[in-house]
């Protein structure tokens, strides 16, 4: 870059500066501290510009439409003396473009609908530079859970969400649109720092603490009678699915291929889950037979969604409403009331085993040792299933280490 002063600074002779062979000239009037100058490009570009002193440093801003075409230098000369006005009142042209995209933003922010708005808000978390990118089954988890809770508005303007929608939705729902209203607040957080739109669901998440609601023992055998009654068999077995194996609902077993089943070894896989890890668990024997009578090469082996309506319907019916995650806090419940260790246990819920310490990393998974533990579970859960109390010594017996083993069939 270079500069040229003239003494005569006029349009002739801006236009005899020669070209620069490549970056940029500015071109002054010579006075002590010019304001007004003309930035040259290398492709004979010719635009005034302002020198103004902003916070204490001195920055060029380009003058709007000021092309030396366009504009005479007596005009370039009144608008540099409004913009230095202006720039020590912090209203500097970039400021100016800063609000005006923030004006338009807000009003964009008043129009843009629920479905929208969530939809931006997982696409800046599925940012390929952030340190852990939304996974597309959170993505569709999210999605669900706010249209179940708020089905009227998903395709309504942002804004209509008010917390006296969020208030009368906690006092119809309680505790099953927590999860959404989690979600929600996220996204309208989001929304406060773009597009200044106020949370709705700010002071308004109730704290219940971590949940422990499971299926009791006492209720197993009418729960069974009820799933088992189920005019839809894959809703059933989705059901029975979640229970006897312990696997999150949406991002598991809801995502889980015929692929993924293998049969030979009686085990089925994972992939991609929660904690970015795939694995492989065995398959209990009592959801081998109903599950090989639909046995396909691909496709989704339950397509049902979050089957709310069915258990609403069996939760009325046995006096015990409960979530699909109540089916996985019942498996790990049964899973310690049997005594199986504590690291088979974590291994079946594939929940992360690193953060209590360096030992269990050094712990390779076994197929057939988590088959021991899942067949525990499994009888103890069919024990209960029968109103019999699922006792260790009952369904363990320490002579019959084999009796669950694959290589025994």
């Amino acid at each position: 870059m270079a500069t040229v002063r003239l003494q005569d600074f006029t349009v002739r002779a801006i236009r005899r500066v020669p070209l620069p062979a490549k970056g940029l000239t500015y071109v002054y009037p010579d006075e002590k501290r010019p304001k007004l100058g003309v930035t040259i490009t290398s492709r004979g570009s010719y635009t005034f510009h302002v020198r103004a002193t902003v916070a204490g440093s001195t920055k060029r801003m380009s003058i709007p439409g000021g092309n030396l075409d366009d504009m005479t230098i007596t005009e370039a000369r009144r608008k540099a003396d409004r913009i230095v006005s202006e720039a020590r009142e912090g209203l500097t042209p970039a400021a100016k473009r800063a609000a005006q995209k923030v004006a338009q933003e807000v009003e964009q922010g008043a129009q843009i609908c629920l479905q929208a708005l969530l939809d931006e808000y997982v696409a800046d978390r599925q940012r390929k530079d952030n340190e852990k990118p939304m996974k597309p089954s959170t993505a569709d988890n999210y999605r669900k859970k706010v249209k179940a809770e708020f089905p009227d508005h998903y395709t309504k303007p942002a804004v209509l969400i008010t917390p006296e929608l969020v208030d009368e939705t906690k006092k119809k729902r309680g505790k099953a649109c927590m999860a959404a209203m989690r979600v929600l607040k996220a996204v309208y957080n989001y929304a406060h720092d773009k597009y200044e739109v106020d949370n709705p669901v700010t002071g308004r998440l109730a704290k219940y603490g971590r949940k422990d609601t499971h299926i009791k023992l006492a209720y197993l055998p009418d729960w069974f009678r009820e799933v088992e009654a189920l005019n839809n068999p894959v809703v059933s077995q989705y059901l029975q699915f979640l229970l006897f194996t312990g696997v999150r609902a949406d991002t598991e077993a809801g995502s889980l291929d015929w692929q993924d089943i293998d049969w030979k070894s009686r085990s089925f896989f994972l992939r991609d889950t929660k904690n970015q890890k795939s694995v492989e668990l065995p398959l209990p024997d009592y959801l081998v037979p109903m599950l090989e009578k639909r046995k396909q090469k691909t496709g989704m082996v339950f397509p049902v969604g979050d089957v709310r309506q069915e258990r609403e319907e069996i939760g009325e019916a046995i006096e015990l409403p409960f979530s699909r995650h109540d089916l996985r806090r019942t498996f790990l419940t049964m899973a310690e009331s049997l005594d199986v260790s504590w690291l088979a246990v974590k291994r079946l819920a594939n929940h992360a085993t690193q953060e209590q310490g360096v030992t269990e990393g050094y712990i390779v998974p076994n197929l057939e040792r988590l088959r021991r533990a899942s067949w525990m579970v499994e009888r103890g859960i069919l024990r209960a299933r029968e109103g019999l109390t699922p006792t260790l010594h009952k369904i363990y017996p320490e002579t019959d280490y084999a009796a669950f083993s694959i290589s025994s069939r």
